[in-house]
């Protein structure tokens, strides 16, 4: 049996950016080539685990999810790796790249507690699926993307980058484990909701056994007015939430578009063309 605990690191997130901005400027000047494509996939991985350590020390202080010049220039950064890294996809790994530089000044803690997404690790989970399954959903109005900390940091990006939506929201569930919900400050609210009519794309690599994560964030844009035609999941799996989920959150499964991110059957040709994963 193989029991996998909820692994993390404590960085300074400065330091972090500056290794990060290091790494880029290697990537540029490297020719094309899928060593490439895979060192600009795990600098979005690297990226998406420093926003994800980021906004979690600001919300313990706070208690919700909000705003902030530092997450919000991550994720600025965090958003322009995910479109040179569709670029690289669409084009074979051909291609220059211009990637942008790191942030700076930007006030952060001195340390934060950044996670390893279990997906990556583990379960054959690739960013490059959440933007092809992003697409296949022949979208039709504008739309919004809300990645579920941790892994759906890096996802929801490349899920934005993907389809041309703005920079994604990223929040954190939290409470009793089949009862999960979220809380968004008013700015973050309205950042999100400016406008409801358009499509809601809710990203993690679930559903687990409760499935109260993508859940708990439906819930929320439900109760802030979003209809629930415009709420879509993107799971990394066939699977519906499990047997202890609550009804409401099995019923809205059912009903729900979704559309599941799934490379399981190019993972031959993404190895033999050495895109594999250096396992974080």
């Amino acid at each position: 049996m193989l029991v996998y605990g909820d692994r993390s690191e404590r960085a300074d997130p400065s330091e972090r950016l500056d290794a990060i901005d290091r790494e880029l400027r290697q990537i540029e000047i490297l020719p094309w080539s899928g060593e490439r494509h895979a060192r600009l996939r795990n600098a979005l991985i690297e990226v998406g685990r420093l926003l994800q350590g980021v906004a979690d020390a600001e919300f313990a202080v706070a208690g919700l999810d909000g705003r902030s010049a530092a997450s919000d220039a991550i994720g600025d950064l965090l958003l322009l790796i995910a479109q040179a890294l569709c670029r690289s996809w669409d084009k074979g790994f051909r291609g220059e790249l211009s990637l942008p530089p790191a942030p700076r000044g930007l006030g952060m803690p001195s340390a934060v507690e950044l996670k390893t997404p279990e997906g990556y690790s583990f379960y054959a989970v690739y960013p490059e699926a959440y933007a092809q399954a992003a697409r296949s959903l022949d979208l039709r109005r504008p739309a919004r993307v809300i990645g579920i900390r941790s892994i759906g940091t890096s996802l929801a990006a490349m899920t934005a980058a993907a389809i041309g939506a703005p920079r994604p929201v990223t929040v954190r569930p939290f409470g009793p484990p089949y009862e999960r919900r979220i809380a968004l400050s008013d700015e973050l609210a309205q950042h999100l909701l400016d406008d409801r009519d358009a499509d809601f794309l809710i990203v993690d690599e679930g559903p687990g056994q409760s499935g109260s994560s993508f859940g708990g964030v439906a819930d929320w844009l439900e109760a802030h007015g979003v209809a629930e035609d415009r709420i879509i999941f993107l799971p990394s799996h066939q699977g519906s939430p499990g047997p202890r989920a609550s009804e409401r959150h099995r019923q809205r499964w059912s009903r729900a578009r979704s559309v599941v991110a799934d490379l399981s059957g190019q993972i031959p040709a993404l190895l033999e063309a050495g895109t594999n994963f250096e396992r974080p």
